[in-house]
């Protein structure tokens, strides 16, 4: 799941550019504190990423 959301935000670098410029803006710009949960409630990208990366190359397409 996680690398099939990888590769479709390195597909569309308009949509990943937005991803980081939300993380620096709720994370702030010190890359060794850790993030608390309400700082990741405020993250709403990163939700859309691997649900679409399930969308559109699911695990198991078929089931018979």
């Amino acid at each position: 799941m996680l690398s099939c959301a990888i590769y479709a935000l390195l597909k569309h670098p308009e949509v990943l550019k937005k991803a980081y410029d939300q993380v620096d803006r709720v994370l702030g710009p010190d890359i060794d504190a850790k993030p608390t949960y309400q700082q990741v409630t405020q993250l709403h990208l990163h939700y859309a990423d691997p649900e679409g990366g399930l969308r559109l190359w699911s695990p198991a397409p078929a089931m018979a």
